[in-house]
């Protein structure tokens, strides 16, 4: 009985730790296509990079790193050129 009880306990656990995170990665996986999108959207609106940049940083600054903000723009940018 103990032994199943524990089994039990250990099942919930592991659950709830999966449970977590799945919501952190959903986050995460959030905030790198609202990024994507900003940058899309103002890249199709004309603005220079610098202000694409400097909005992402304003907005998404605290999640990522200048290196990968430049990353997700160079990305964005190879998506728009192949949907063209």
């Amino acid at each position: 009985m103990r032994y199943e009880a524990n089994l039990m306990a250990q099942k919930i656990q592991g659950r709830e730790e999966g449970e977590i995170k799945g919501r952190i990665i959903g986050r995460a996986e959030g905030r790198a296509e609202g990024l994507t999108n900003l940058i899309l959207g103002f890249g199709e609106s004309g603005l220079s990079d610098e202000i694409i940049f400097s909005q992402a940083k304003k907005r998404y600054g605290k999640y990522f790193t200048d290196e990968q903000i430049k990353q997700f723009m160079n990305e964005a940018k190879g998506t728009a050129l192949q949907e063209a």
